[in-house]
């Protein structure tokens, strides 16, 4: 069998860890789903304050780096946890992600480009774990 196909989905949300609604239905779901023979789904999730403690007692710190953004660069933590056999990343930055709520804050726009910008950073870090 040839090498696996690696996928890494980056989403706000995923069940078990958050869920507000369908997109951490699927992108709970489909990861575990596809993870095969073929596939190695793995997935990446901004570690928000509204994650249960139980998940985040079990999580394990992996570094952390600088990311940029605009004009200047944002601390970025990474911690991993395996569940179900799906290996899931979390990104750590305290000014976007410890929030009461998963979204309808002010700079909603710029906590998604912060984390989009993180997950390219990230893959380097990640790769061949």
């Amino acid at each position: 069998m040839a090498d696996k196909k690696n996928i890494l989905f980056a989403a706000f949300e995923a069940s078990p860890f958050i869920k507000t609604g369908g997109l951490g239905d699927v992108s709970g779901a489909l990861p575990a789903h596809l993870k095969n023979e073929e596939f190695d789904a793995r997935v990446i999730l901004p570690l928000l304050s509204s994650i249960p403690e139980e998940y985040r007692s079990k999580m394990k710190y992996v570094t952390n780096y600088e990311v940029p953004l605009g004009w200047r660069s944002q601390y970025c933590g990474l911690f991993t946890l395996r569940k179900g056999g799906v290996m899931y990343y979390f990104l750590d930055n305290e000014y976007y992600f410890r929030r009461g709520k998963v979204y309808g804050e002010f700079d909603d726009a710029e906590r998604v480009a912060f984390f989009s910008k993180a997950v390219l950073e990230t893959i380097r870090y990640i790769c061949g774990n």
